[in-house]
């Protein structure tokens, strides 16, 4: 059975300013030591259950737009990548202005940067 998640008033205004207004939440956190990656995909996964709106997709319903909750595999919202230092600066711009379009089956993605000095998570 499909699941519905109603639409409100900001989404829906994110929706109509979609070409004018960013309406992801960029982080960049920094770590200098080395995380438990399956404590962090298990509080991941947290997040996406408690808020299923991460795994959905905007159906624009003239009348009354929703979200519709998709089934979901943790492993395809995170991904981790192993790169050299001078690489960094680029990689992770690249990946935090990235578009996420309102009408994919996620709303969030994490990427994790291994370097040989540190540990670097953009969402």
């Amino acid at each position: 059975m499909e699941r519905r998640l109603n639409a409100e008033l900001w989404d829906k205004m994110h929706y109509l300013f979609r070409d004018f207004n960013d309406r992801m939440v960029h982080l960049e956190l920094h770590y200098d030591y080395e995380i438990n990656f399956d404590a962090f995909r298990t509080v991941l996964i947290c997040f996406f259950e408690k808020a299923p709106v991460f795994h959905s997709s905007f159906v624009d319903n003239k009348v009354r737009p929703y979200w519709e909750v998709k089934p979901y595999d943790i492993d395809d919202a995170i991904t981790l990548k192993h790169i050299d230092d001078s690489e960094v600066e680029g990689e992770v711009d690249a990946f935090l202005t990235q578009y996420i379009p309102p009408e994919s089956d996620f709303q969030m993605k994490v990427q994790c940067f291994i370097t040989a000095e540190k540990l670097l998570c953009a969402s």
